[in-house]
């Protein structure tokens, strides 16, 4: 099978795997918005929730793999820079959405949902593996076993944009969140001090699981890739 410049299979593939990921992506968005909110959080709305905002930029972050399509062979394309800053971004954020919704619903349920939800009310699993582990699943194989290089942005630039991430998440529940309501994950009803502290650690959790991703990004290409090649030559050798 072919490949380009960027990824190591050709364009149809690649559409039709990102095809999938959109696909489910999207029933996992329908069936997550179609769902009743608790009273203390149905005036803030669904798009208070991390997990959403997340689940709509990895959808972006997918169209964004289908338009750069024809500019595959050109890595410096700047449509292909900005693909590598989104695919960054997107991976940090469910990576931080899987880690942390999975650690608590598992470990410390009241930290996640609030008392006042039935566990007869939870999401249901299928629903939960949809928007809750599917999109870091699948940004990650994009990343480790499609795409040829890793991100290899400037230390800034990755801090910067994650910072942006938080931030602008910030922004966004106070700006949803009233006096009246309260924020959608228990953990973060704290003074304010200590909000900015979860959200700072939360920022440095996700600059270490980028260049974590860096890391691991390097030792699959040189593990898997590299067996691959080493066999193709071989079996050249032997013709």
């Amino acid at each position: 099978m072919s490949s380009n410049a960027i990824n190591r299979v050709s364009t149809v593939p690649y559409l039709i795997y990102n095809s999938i990921g959109l696909g489910v992506c999207s029933y996992g968005l329908v069936g997550v918005l179609a769902r009743k909110l608790p009273p203390e959080l149905e005036k803030a709305g669904h798009l208070q929730f991390l997990t959403n905002l997340s689940l709509l930029f990895t959808m972006i972050t997918i169209v964004s793999n289908f338009l750069v399509s024809p500019f595959t062979n050109d890595k410096n394309h700047w449509f292909n820079k900005l693909n590598l800053n989104l695919n960054a971004v997107a991976l940090v954020l469910e990576s931080l959405v899987t880690m942390i919704y999975w650690v608590l619903k598992l470990f410390l349920v009241h930290l996640i949902v609030l008392d006042s939800v039935p566990k007869e009310e939870y999401i249901p699993l299928g629903l939960d593996l949809t928007i809750h582990l599917f999109p870091s699943l699948f940004l990650s194989f994009d990343y480790y076993f499609i795409k040829k290089t890793s991100f290899k942005l400037p230390f800034f630039q990755s801090t910067a944009l994650v910072c942006a991430a938080t931030g602008t998440y910030w922004c966004i529940l106070e700006s949803l969140v009233t006096a009246d309501s309260k924020y959608p994950y228990p953990f973060l009803n704290v003074e304010t001090e200590k909000r900015i502290l979860i959200f700072v650690t939360v920022s440095v959790i996700g600059i270490i699981t980028f260049y974590t991703y860096e890391v691991l990004h390097s030792i699959v290409q040189s593990t898997v890739y590299e067996f691959e090649e080493i066999v193709q030559v071989e079996g050249k050798k032997e013709e």
